[in-house]
C-alpha cells in the first residue's frame, strides 16, 4: 500500500511539473498541427468540412430510418459527432504517442504527462475548430441554450480534457508494451461509436440493454452534459457527479501508471 501511494505521488509530481511549464507542451501541440497541415490552404478546417459532409449525408437517411424529427436529429447528431470526434481521436492517437515521440523521449527530460498533454491539447484545438459547426447548428435550428451550459458544460469540458489525458497516459504505456493494442483500441472506438447514443436516442432502448449501453457508458455522460444544454434540454441528473468522480479516478490511475512504469518505458522503445 505504501508503495502504491508513493507511485501515485510520483505520478502527481510529474503532472505538477508539466502544468508548471505549460508552454512546452502547448507549443509542441501547436507545432504538431502546423506540421500536419503544412502547405494546406484550410488547415484544420478540412476536418470541419469532412464532419459537415458526414452530418449532411447521414441527416438525409437516419431521421427516416429512426422515425426522428429532422429538426431534432440534425443538431442532436451534429453535436454528438463533433464531441465523439474529439474523444475518439484523442484516445486513438495516444496509443502511438510514445512511439511517435521516441526520439524526443530519449534525448530530453520532459515529464511523461507532458507528452500526452501535447496529444490531448492538439486534439482539443481541432475540437475548437469543429465547435464552430456546433454554433452554426444551434443558430440555424433556433435552439435556446439552457443556462446549465455555463455552470455544468464548461466545467465539464475541462474535466473531460483531464480524463482524456489520464486515459491517454494509461493507453500510451500499455500500447508501448503491447503493440497490438493500437489496432484493438482503434477497432473498439469504432464499435463504441455505434453503441453510444450519438446517432440514436436512449429512449429507443428498454430494460437491460439501456443499462449496458447508456447507464454504464462514460462516453454517454461526457456527451450528455454538453449536448443537452445546447439543445435547450436538462442534463441527466447524475452526469456531473459521474464526470467529476470518473475524472478523479482516471487521474489517480494515470498517476499510478506514471510512477510505476516511467523508468521502464525507455526499455520498451
Amino acid at each position: 500500500m505504501i508503495r502504491v501511494l508513493s507511485e501515485i505521488k510520483d505520478g502527481f509530481n510529474d503532472y505538477l511539473t508539466s502544468f508548471k511549464n505549460p508552454l512546452v507542451w502547448s507549443y509542441l501541440a501547436y507545432m504538431d498541427i502546423s506540421m500536419r497541415y503544412k502547405r494546406s490552404s484550410l488547415g484544420p478546417w478540412w476536418v470541419t468540412i469532412s464532419i459537415v459532409l458526414i452530418v449532411l449525408v447521414l441527416s438525409t437517411i437516419w431521421p427516416q430510418l429512426l422515425s426522428e424529427d429532422f429538426d431534432f436529429f440534425v443538431p442532436y447528431f451534429a453535436i454528438g459527432y463533433v464531441l465523439w470526434f474529439w474523444f475518439s481521436n484523442s484516445i486513438t492517437e495516444s496509443t502511438t504517442a510514445m512511439i511517435e515521440f521516441e526520439g524526443l523521449f530519449k534525448q530530453s527530460n520532459i515529464p511523461l504527462s507532458a507528452y500526452l498533454l501535447r496529444v490531448t491539447l492538439r486534439n482539443f484545438i481541432i475540437f475548437l475548430h469543429n465547435a464552430v459547426l456546433i454554433i452554426v447548428i444551434v443558430v440555424l435550428f433556433s435552439k435556446n441554450i439552457n443556462e446549465s451550459f455555463i455552470f455544468l458544460s464548461l466545467p465539464a469540458i475541462f474535466l473531460i480534457f483531464i480524463s482524456l489525458n489520464s486515459i491517454s497516459i494509461v493507453l500510451a504505456i500499455f500500447s508501448l508494451r503491447f503493440r497490438d493494442l493500437t489496432n484493438i483500441i482503434a477497432t473498439l472506438m469504432q464499435l463504441l461509436f455505434f453503441v453510444t447514443p450519438i446517432i440514436w436516442h436512449p429512449s429507443i432502448l428498454e430494460g437491460g440493454r439501456k443499462g449496458f449501453l447508456v447507464d454504464y457508458n462514460i462516453f454517454y455522460y461526457w456527451i450528455d452534459i454538453i449536448r443537452q444544454p445546447l439543445l435547450g434540454l436538462d442534463v441527466h441528473v447524475n452526469s456531473l457527479a459521474i464526470v467529476f468522480l470518473s475524472t478523479v479516478l482516471f487521474l489517480i490511475i494515470s498517476c499510478l501508471f506514471i510512477g510505476r512504469f516511467k523508468k521502464k518505458i525507455i526499455f520498451w522503445m
